[in-house]
């Protein structure tokens, strides 16, 4: 796992499927800090968006392997058979892999707005964002489809 002791444990679980879902290719990859809304279910939402149903099970599996290799508990699975939206829950993180025209529908950012946004840098470092930012990236990502 990351070793950088500045990070929490779920923090850096929320980097390295970050980083792995980074690693596939997966796009707008974005960590939402849930720490300081009370009515959160987790500390952590990762979203990242494929072009592709056989991208999202591979940016799945790329999760998966790495949580094997770091010989962390496996997470409740949901969405492998469709793979338009796959959701990994290991409860203080929850990874949502979306098809890209899914993710625009549902706008889990939108209903998160008022969390932390950060992206991870190559120094698997989390650099702050926000909604808005992500808002245009996303829409420019779609407007070169």
């Amino acid at each position: 796992m990351i070793n950088n002791s500045k990070y929490s444990d779920s923090q850096k679980l929320a980097i390295l499927c970050t980083q792995s879902a980074q690693d596939k290719l997966a796009e707008n990859a974005i960590i939402l800090d849930l720490n300081d809304i009370e009515i959160a279910s987790s500390k952590y939402i990762v979203i990242c968006d494929c072009k592709s149903t056989v991208q999202v099970k591979s940016v799945a599996e790329s999760i998966l392997d790495n949580i094997v290799d770091h010989e962390l508990p496996k997470p409740r699975i949901e969405g492998m058979e469709t793979a338009e939206w796959v959701i990994l829950d290991f409860f203080d993180v929850v990874v949502h892999i979306f098809i890209s025209d899914l993710r625009g529908y549902y706008k889990l950012e939108k209903l998160w707005a008022d969390s932390n946004f950060y992206t991870v840098n190559e120094d698997a470092e989390l650099v702050e964002s926000s909604y808005s930012e992500l808002k245009l990236e996303i829409e420019k990502t779609t407007d070169e489809d």
